[in-house]
C-alpha cells in the first residue's frame, strides 16, 4: 500500500535516567574565548563556550593543508619537492621560523609535513600549496571545496599556513570537523604525536608544551594535535587526550595573548584551561550506553491512501552512547526526535527516516539517525484504488 505522510511532524520527548551535557557541572570562568570538548568515542559534547563563532584559527589552519596534501599524494616518502626561493621570499617579513629550510633544498613531502605539523612550519606550508596545488591560489580553492565537503559552513581559508587575514576564518565546531577527518588517516596522528622533528644534526621540538615533559604546561594524558597562535587570532590549540580508554578532543580558540596596555600575555590559557577541562572530563565523566539496535523509541501512525493508518516502529541502527557524569540524575536530558513528514512506501528495515538528538537546556549534545524498524511494501492495487477515487472524488 502507499504511504504518504501529510504535514506530519513527531516530536516526541523520552525522559532517560541520564545526564549527558555538563555545562552546568563546570563552575568556572574561563579566559579562552570559544570552547569544544568533545568525547570522541560517542561524539558526545561535553562541554562548549562560543563554538559556532567564527575566529581566526592562525596555525590550526595547517590541519586541513596536512589533508590536501595527503589526499593528493600517493607516496609523501618518496615525492620530493624543490624548495624555491621564490615561495619563501613571500613570507621573509613575518618573522616566521623556516624550520631548517633552504632555498634550492631537495626535501620530501613527508619530512616537510612533519615540519608543519610538529613545528608549525608556515614556509613548509607554503612549498607545499605552491608544490601540490600547482599555485598557492589553486591550493586554497582546494581547501575551501574540502571545508564544504565536510559541511564546514563557517570556514573560509585564504592561505595555507594561518597567518593573519580578516577573511580567513572557522569556528571550533568546523575544526571539530576537520581534526576529526584528519584523525582518520593513521599517519596524522602518527605525526601529531611525535615530541621532536630532526633537522640536520639537531632536533626542533613541538610547539605543543602540554607534550613536553619539561614544560609547566605538561600534561601526560596529551597524545597531540596542533597549536596555532598570533595576536589578532590569540593563543589557540587543538589537543587529543586519552587515559583508561576514554578518549577526547578539546579545541580552544582566542586566548588572550595581549593585555590592555598592548603587552603580551606569558601565560597560555588555551593550554592551561584545556588541560583543566581535560582532567576534570576524565575524572568526572564516564560512557553509558542508553540505546542499541534493539530499542524502540516510539511507533508512527502514519496515514495511508485508504485513509487507514499503518503502525511503523522507530530505532536506531547501531548502538548510541554518550559521555556522561559520574553522578546520575533523572529527567534532565530530552531526546527529540524529528521524523520527515513526506514518508513513502515502500520504507524498508532500517532506512533513515529521521534524526534524533540529545538536548538539554536548549544544547544538542549528540545527534543520531532514525530508522524504520519495520519493512513496509507497496501494494499495487491500494495505490491504483487510491488514485481512481481521487480522479473521479468517490
Amino acid at each position: 500500500m502507499f504511504i504518504k505522510v501529510k504535514k506530519l511532524f513527531l516530536i516526541l520527548y523520552l525522559f532517560l535516567f541520564l545526564v549527558s551535557n555538563v555545562f552546568c557541572f563546570i563552575e568556572k570562568e574561563f579566559k579562552t574565548e570559544s570552547f569544544l570538548l568533545i568525547n570522541k568515542e560517542t561524539n558526545s559534547v561535553v562541554f562548549k563556550k562560543n563554538s559556532d563563532v567564527k575566529r581566526s584559527p592562525a596555525s590550526l589552519t595547517k590541519i586541513m593543508t596536512y589533508i590536501i596534501v595527503t589526499e593528493n599524494v600517493k607516496n609523501p616518502n618518496e615525492q620530493i619537492v624543490h624548495v624555491k626561493e621564490s615561495v619563501l621570499e613571500t613570507l621573509k617579513d613575518t618573522n616566521c621560523s623556516t624550520s631548517g629550510l633552504l632555498p634550492g633544498e631537495e626535501i620530501s613531502v613527508s619530512n616537510l609535513l612533519e615540519r608543519l605539523m610538529i613545528c608549525s612550519c608556515s614556509y613548509s606550508a607554503l612549498v607545499l600549496a605552491n608544490e601540490i596545488g600547482s599555485g598557492v591560489d589553486n591550493f586554497i580553492d582546494m581547501m575551501n571545496k574540502k571545508a564544504k565537503d565536510l559541511k564546514c559552513e563557517n570556514t573560509k581559508f585564504k592561505n595555507p599556513h594561518g597567518l593573519y587575514d580578516s577573511r580567513h576564518f572557522t569556528t571550533c565546531e568546523d575544526l571539530y570537523k576537520i581534526t576529526r577527518h584528519a584523525m582518520d588517516d593513521p599517519n596524522f596522528t602518527k605525526i601529531v604525536q611525535k615530541k621532536e622533528v630532526p633537522i640536520g644534526q639537531s632536533f626542533l621540538p613541538t610547539t605543543n608544551k602540554l607534550m613536553q615533559p619539561t614544560s609547566q604546561y605538561f600534561y601526560d594524558c596529551v597524545n597531540g594535535i596542533k597549536t596555532g597562535y598570533h595576536d589578532e587570532a590569540g593563543y589557540c590549540i587543538i589537543t587529543s587526550a586519552e587515559n583508561s580508554g576514554l578518549n577526547y578532543v578539546c579545541i580552544a580558540m582566542g586566548a588572550p595573548s595581549l593585555d590592555e596596555n598592548g603587552e603580551k600575555i606569558q601565560e597560555n590559557y588555551a593550554m592551561l584551561e584545556s588541560r583543566d577541562l581535560l582532567r576534570w572530563a576524565f575524572k568526572n565523566l564516564k560512557i553509558h550506553q542508553f540505546y542499541t539496535p534493539e530499542s524502540i523509541l516510539g511507533v508512527v501512525n502514519a496515514k495511508i491512501f485508504s485513509k487507514k493508518s499503518k503502525k511503523l516502529p522507530i530505532g536506531v541502527q547501531e548502538s548510541i552512547k554518550a559521555a556522561i557524569p559520574n553522578e546520575l540524575k533523572s529527567s534532565e536530558i530530552e531526546t527529540k526526535l524529528e521524523i520527515s513528514e513526506n514518508l513513502t512506501s515502500p520504507i524498508n528495515y532500517n532506512e533513515v527516516i529521521g534524526h534524533a538528538y540529545l538536548k538539554y537546556k536548549e544544547q544538542k549534545l549528540v545527534e543520531f539517525p532514525i530508522v524504520a524498524k519495520k519493512n513496509i511494501k507497496r501494494n499495487f492495487w491500494n495505490s491504483y484504488s487510491y488514485l481512481f477515487q481521487m480522479t473521479f472524488k468517490i
